[in-house]
């Protein structure tokens, strides 16, 4: 984000090449984020917490948009973009203060230990 904040200035194929950058490597960040809501909300479905993530990342897209436009039209591109960074960062700092508590690989666990109890029996 910061070097498509960098290069927003310079030339189309340069926002192209780091905007596929950023959509490539940010992609790779839905699946553990899903992976771990399941694991934090168990024994809460995964489509619960999964549509629960979908609607509130819906919901802050509607107001990010429509906060960078008005960033944008007073500012500039490059202070929209700076917007986006510092919520990227707080998102970024709020995930990693997460408590890793892995519910559902315990109740896992917990049940393969019984199941080998009782073969054993």
């Amino acid at each position: 984000m910061i070097i498509f904040s960098i290069t927003i200035q310079i030339n189309i194929w340069t926002i192209f090449l780091t905007t596929f950058l950023l959509g490539f490597f940010m992609t790779g960040y839905l699946p553990v984020g899903f992976e771990l809501a399941a694991e934090v909300t168990y024994p809460v479905s995964e489509g619960t917490s999964c549509g629960l993530l979908n609607s509130s990342a819906q919901i802050f897209g509607i107001l990010f948009t429509h906060t960078q436009g008005r960033i944008i039209i007073t500012y500039g591109p490059f202070y929209g973009n700076l917007f986006l960074i510092i919520m990227l960062l707080i998102g970024t700092i709020l995930t990693a203060m997460v408590k890793q508590n892995f519910k559902r690989q315990e109740a896992i666990k917990m049940a393969l230990k019984e199941i080998q109890e009782h073969q054993h029996i």
